[in-house]
Formats: C-alpha cells, structure tokens, sequence
C-alpha cells in the first residue's frame, strides 16, 4: 500500500519497559511462594468433641478386664526407614484401647488418616486427633484405636511456642463391667515446651474422676523434675514398674499410669515396626 506520508519520520515501535515485564513475572511468583509458605508452614489444631468414634466395637463391656497399649507409631515408618503398617498392625494385636503417638493425616499421596488404616486392619474403632494443619489439611498427631464403646472423647489442645511442634491431650471414655473409665492420651515435647505441658497433663490426670487410665509419650524418664512429685502422688500406679520391678527399662519414656483400677499384667515391648517400644497393661477394677 502506498503511504500517502512519506516525508513523515516512522514512530518506532514501543517495546515494553524492562521494569513491566520484571513485573510480569514477579507477581505470579510471589502468589506462588506465598502459597507454598503458608501451606508449608504447620498450625495448630483446635478443640473439638464427640460422642462417639468411627468404625465399629467388637467387645462387650462386661469382660472383667481392659488390655491397654500405648505406642508411638513414627509415623508407621519402621527401623529399616520404609513406611510399613502392616507391621505396625501385628505389634498392636489383642487390645482393647490403644494411645497412638506419632500418627500421619491423610495427603496426597494416601487417602485416609493414619488411624483410620489401622483401625481398619485391626477391626477396631478409631479417632485420628490432630495436632497440625499442614499443606491445606490435618497432617499429623496423635491417634485412638479401641475394641470397647466410647461414650464421648475430647481433644484439647496444649500450650506450644511459636515454631515447634504441636502437642494435644485426648480423654476419651469407656465403659468397664458398667462403670466409666477416663482414658487420657497424649505426647509431651521434649524441648522447651516439655515444662509447660507435662504439668498440665499431668494435674488434668489427677483431676478426673477415679478408675482412669494416662499414657502416651512423655519424652520424661522417672527422674524428670515433674515426674518424681507425681509418682508419689496419693493413688497413682505406675502399671509397667508395678508389675516389672526393678527390671522395667529405666530409660522408659513411654507411660502408662492408672488411678482407681488395679494391673493384672504389663509389659514393654522391643519391636522393628517403631523406634518406640510398645508399652502395654491389662487393668480391673478393684
């Protein structure tokens, strides 16, 4: 086509500025890495209560004893380094209520809660009670199996410093030959948070009404400042040291303690599914 302004200079063309395309891609990167911080970085779970757990019960509350476990789980990894929970399940076998520690929420690459699994391999009732939020949903926390109907439980969350990692106490309630059994679970930290929390449990422990059961991971030996005064305390039984003696590991961070009810039998198991043993009882009432 002719141009009908030839003697007219040729506006050059406009390229954009270096500052808008640095902007053009700077904006969608931000978005992104903001996503992934806030997605990254883990938060703590609130309150919560029920009624009752999920799954089934496959025992009646009229047997005379009530076999117990606590185990914290590594997340199902076992001491080889591979995620195996089917290992996890055979040391779990023949309880009736079961403390799980360590326990992995649903994700991506797995569809169901840690709990859920197992309680589903073991035919038992399960509670997945979380202490973290992470990467959108509840990835990580403690956990509930149980063969016996619960009446209610609830999750309370423990005091924790910004940055470390969060901590809960569960109480569930069981039925025993008709009479209600107060079962508290929980894993204490064993940094800077270990002072704050272990007192607490451990007061809340003293609070509830007789026959109950605490255990769980509380990253303390019997020689933690706060365990002595409360191993002595008027009604508290150690199951394991009850029964074991002087043989019980002296190394033990696993608990199991009972207020009102007495141990027929205890144990600590060594196995290859955990780097924790299984701590477990078999309790009456008196």
């Amino acid at each position: 086509m002719h141009d009908p302004l030839p003697f007219l200079p040729k506006r050059p063309e406009q390229k954009p500025r270096p500052r808008r395309r640095l902007l053009r891609w700077l904006i969608p990167i931000l978005i992104v890495a903001a996503a992934l911080v806030w997605g990254y970085v883990p938060t703590a779970t609130g309150p919560a209560s029920g009624t009752t757990l999920q799954g089934s019960a496959i025992r009646a509350t009229t047997r005379p004893t009530l076999r117990v476990a606590t185990f914290n789980i590594h997340s199902g990894r076992n001491i080889g380094g591979q995620f195996d929970l089917d290992k996890t399940a055979a040391v779990l076998k023949n309880f009736d209520l079961i403390a799980l520690n360590e326990v992995r929420g649903a994700g991506l690459l797995e569809e169901h809660d840690q709990a859920r699994l197992l309680g589903e391999k073991l035919n038992m009732q399960w509670l997945f009670a979380p202490t973290e939020h992470q990467w959108w949903h509840d990835a990580f926390g403690n956990g509930v199996l149980s063969s016996v109907s619960a009446v209610d439980w609830q999750r309370t969350p423990l005091p924790g410093s910004s940055g470390r990692g969060k901590r809960n106490l569960i109480r569930v309630n069981v039925m025993l030959q008709g009479r209600p059994v107060s079962v508290l679970i929980t894993h204490i930290d064993r940094g800077a948070d270990h002072k704050k929390q272990l007192p607490l449990v451990l007061e809340e422990f003293l609070k509830v009404p007789q026959p109950a059961v605490l255990m769980g991971d509380f990253n303390g030996e019997a020689t933690d400042p706060y365990m002595q005064p409360f191993l002595k305390a008027p009604g508290v039984k150690d199951a394991v040291g009850g029964v074991m003696g002087a043989s019980a590991p002296a190394d033990r961070i696993d608990w199991i303690f009972t207020r009102g009810l007495e141990t027929v039998g205890a144990g600590v198991q060594r196995n290859d599914a955990s780097d924790h043993p299984m701590v477990w009882a078999e309790l009456k009432l008196p």
